[in-house]
């Protein structure tokens, strides 16, 4: 995450390394659980295991923050040349 900021222009985006810590986090969680065996009797009736179904909404946020941060900064970006401009 450090070298994200350093390196990237994501520390300029707002919500984007909120966004990236997110999606590696849960989506690292997500895929451990495959490897785990069942903790309760009830999960083995489950398609995915409840980590997995927890880690699914945490993702989505991530991914949201992502997209928001993307979008919000080409908008921010075009309004600030259009008042450039006509400035």
């Amino acid at each position: 995450m450090v070298l994200l900021e350093w390196r990237t222009t994501l520390r300029e985006r707002q919500g984007a390394l909120t966004g990236v810590l997110l999606v590696l986090v849960f989506g690292a969680r997500f895929v451990i659980e495959f490897l785990k065996e069942p903790q309760e009797a009830f999960e083995a009736a489950l398609p995915l295991d409840m980590g997995q179904l927890l880690s699914l909404p945490v993702v989505l946020i991530g991914v949201l923050l992502l997209s928001a941060a993307y979008f919000r900064s080409g908008a921010s970006t075009a309004a600030s040349k259009t008042a450039e401009r006509s400035g």
